[in-house]
């Protein structure tokens, strides 16, 4: 960041900063910098910074430069804990499930939804229709009916199957439509 941006920033903090202070003191009470915490959205650092600026002040009120070198103390400690906290967890890795000279063979991260299985959809398994119903005509106002809930149980990678024969194992799965 330039610092003309810089002081753009420290120049819209300063007037919000102002806009809190009710007594027009140039300076902020606990209430007032509490105010000021959320509306910044430091609910994460918010207790932190009143314990920093408020602990050794005997009367009690904040200044902005004191808000301003606190606020900067603390988010950068923040920043610099989850900088390190990202590169020290990484994203977990499945065992592969084959390896051959060096080479690994298999999934190389493990599933977002591992932990709960209630986010797997249940599969609806359509039966055969019994003869008599494959001999019955559908009406003409019901075939709209039929369509749009035989479409709604659909795959999402829909067509896909067509091209592949589970009977033959070393056939190509992008050969020619049957």
């Amino acid at each position: 960041m330039d610092e003309v941006e810089e002081d753009q920033h420290e120049a819209r903090l300063k007037e919000l900063f102002d806009s809190f202070d009710t007594l027009g003191t140039g300076s902020l009470g606990q209430e007032e910098l509490t105010d000021l915490c959320h509306v910044l959205c430091l609910e994460d650092v918010g207790p932190v910074l009143q314990q920093t600026l408020l602990q050794d002040n005997l009367l009690g009120r904040v200044h902005f430069d004191q808000f301003k070198e606190a606020l900067i103390l603390i988010l950068s400690r923040t920043l610099s804990s989850e900088e390190h906290f990202e590169e020290s967890d990484c994203s977990p890795e499945a065992q592969p499930k084959y390896v051959r000279g060096g080479k690994r063979y298999g999934r190389r991260s493990l599933p977002e939804f591992q932990e709960s299985g209630e986010e797997i959809e249940e599969v609806t398994v359509l039966e055969p229709l019994e003869e008599e119903a494959r001999s019955s005509p559908i009406p003409a106002g019901d075939c709209g009916e039929h369509w749009k809930t035989q479409r709604s149980e659909e795959y999402e990678a829909e067509g896909q199957l067509r091209f592949w024969n589970p009977d033959d194992l070393n056939a190509s799965h992008g050969g020619s439509c049957p």
